[in-house]
């Protein structure tokens, strides 16, 4: 008998109807072997040795039920570092109850859960990759270690500080500097003049005001309600006229595939999702749902690539479904989106395809299907042709003001056709067709005060687009750093905003006075980057650890050692 291993058990039922019945398929159901969960449990020797590794009896009984009776045993867990983990984890519990004899462990990797992906993966089998391995341990042990020797200090010392993590607290180190900036802001007073035309047919446009003689008006120029309504007084007596015209072709390239943080940032601002409930609605979708089978590739991809075959497809079904007018002339290359890209990852995109929302519109529950859509549209748009619009702007002459208006007109729809979520930044008013020399006359000027304003708090979407810009955390772990930072009160969410409590403040505050350098944004990433070094075998995981742990006991000390009031 052949025993395939996958993580879930939704995606353990999609498998099993893909492959002839010599196959059992069996879930770990996530991790199943991990360090205890009280103390360290990691010895500070030359190899970091566990004494003890914990095991859920639950999780792992199915997992050697099923090796006992297997001869051939494919380890199909997620391609990344943690799935590389856990198919490790399985050989060496089989090793330490003697199951191994007379049977061979073969690792395979699909990112789709593809008939045409898992068959290929079979036939191409290949060994436990160590050095992702190690990868997965070392942030593990890093963890571990922060966690525990840094917590106890911060919770005698702050009362509130029950929890320090290495990822967690500098990203509450980010929600806390902005809340600062917040508190310390100064609004500043300024005016706004919105001015109405209109032409000679009864048609409106509406402009700002560039010039008055040589003073150039910027946001900040007007500021008081007398300097603006000076302003108005001297515009309403003018009689404006078509100075210049100034009409420019604007192209807009598609967007390219989805990533997993770029995915959860698009659900959250167009759909409203939390990346915590997207990444719960990805994982049904690609899991498999029905009799659909999996619907999307691996969603915690950090790629934004599709594969070439993939790409032809699309380009294919673009051409015949869509119109050639709207497939991109050649094939469009996307660069990625992050720094460090785990090999072998392929964007988030439909499984199939051909099947387009509306096929699937009567099984998907309605969120399921919003999330869907927005993959399948994004996906087929990318090999799309640009959009175009023809951008005007006419420059208006008043006695000696000079006065802009601006506007667009599409001409071609491009990728706009499929994938036309409505931008804020795009929003622009239609204009009616004029020429140099129209004679305008001046509606009505409209004086609007109005204060500077500090800057937003982050939503989740846009802390997970920081977190990527500063190169800490990764996809698999962007929405358990929510969930532990909400769990133990450091913040709150209210109305998307993430918002510093008071015991957020006082212990990101404490970390940071006492524990600096584990709180520095460059030292994190840094070490994310030590990570995907061991990845590709450029770096020494014990090394990397024994670093961080001689830098980390000797800060300890020195805290332990100083009288803190």
């Amino acid at each position: 008998m052949k025993l395939l291993i996958v993580e879930s058990p939704a995606k353990a039922k999609t498998i099993k109807g893909y492959l002839d019945d010599s196959f059992e398929v069996v879930s770990s159901i996530g991790h199943f072997r991990d360090l205890p969960e009280r103390g360290i449990g990691i010895e500070e020797d030359e190899n970091f040795t566990v004494n003890e590794w914990i095991i859920d009896k639950k999780k792992a009984d199915p997992i050697v039920k099923g090796i006992k009776k297997a001869n051939e045993i494919f380890l199909a867990l997620d391609p990344d570092r943690e799935g590389e983990l856990i198919a490790w984890h399985v050989v060496e519990l089989c090793k330490e109850r003697n199951l191994t004899k007379n049977k061979t462990f073969k690792r395979i990797e699909f990112s789709a859960v593809r008939k045409e992906d898992i068959l290929k993966a079979i036939s191409e089998p290949r060994d436990i990759n160590q050095n992702l391995v190690n990868a997965a341990i070392t942030r593990r042990f890093l963890d571990k270690f922060f966690g525990y020797k840094i917590s106890p200090i911060t919770t005698r010392r702050t009362i509130f500080g029950k929890s320090a993590g290495r990822v967690q607290s500098p990203t509450l180190k980010i929600l806390c500097a902005r809340e600062k900036e917040i508190n310390l802001f100064v609004p500043v007073e300024f005016w706004e003049l919105v001015i109405e035309l209109q032409d000679g047919n009864g048609n409106k446009l509406h402009c700002t005001l560039v010039n008055d003689g040589e003073k150039k008006f910027e946001k900040l120029t007007i500021q008081n309600k007398s300097q603006a309504n000076d302003l108005k007084n001297r515009i309403l007596k003018v009689s404006p006229t078509i100075s210049e015209v100034v009409k420019k072709e604007k192209n807009r390239s598609p967007y390219s595939p989805f990533s997993n943080s770029l995915l959860l940032q698009d659900a959250s601002s167009r759909l409203g999702f939390s990346p915590k409930y997207t990444n719960t609605l990805a994982q049904q979708l690609k899991d498999g749902i029905a009799d659909l089978g999996a619907l999307i590739t691996y969603h915690r991809s950090d790629s934004n690539k599709m594969k070439d075959e993939e790409i032809q497809k699309l380009r294919n079904l673009i051409k015949e479904n869509i119109g050639i007018n709207y497939l991109a002339s050649q094939k469009i290359e996307y660069k990625e989106k992050s720094k460090f890209v785990q090999q072998g990852h392929e964007a988030v995109t439909p499984t199939q395809l051909t099947i387009s929302p509306e096929d699937v519109k009567n099984v998907l529950n309605n969120d399921q299907f919003k999330l869907y859509e927005l993959i399948w549209k994004r996906t087929v748009a990318s090999q799309m042709s640009q959009s175009k619009s023809l951008e005007t702007s006419y420059f208006i002459n008043g006695d000696q003001f000079v006065f802009k208006s601006t506007g667009s007109i599409q001409i071609f729809q491009g990728f706009k056709k499929i994938y036309n979520y409505a931008d804020k930044t795009e929003k622009t008013q239609d204009l009616p067709n004029l020429k140099k020399g129209d004679i305008l006359k001046i509606v009505n000027v409209e004086t609007k005060q109005n204060f500077t304003k500090p800057p937003n708090r982050f939503s989740e979407a846009g802390l997970i687009k920081k977190l990527e810009e500063l190169g800490i955390g990764r996809p698999s772990t962007y929405v358990s750093i929510f969930t532990k930072l909400e769990g133990n009160s450091y913040i709150s969410i209210k109305n998307k905003s993430l918002i510093p409590t008071s015991r957020g403040k006082i212990l990101s505050k404490f970390l940071d006075g006492f524990f600096y350098k584990f709180v520095d944004y460059q030292f994190t990433a840094d070490l994310e980057e030590q990570l995907d070094l061991i990845t590709e075998s450029k770096s020494n995981w014990k090394d990397t650890l024994q670093k961080f742990l001689e830098l980390l006991n000797s800060t300890v000390s020195d805290v332990e050692g100083k009288s803190i009031t």
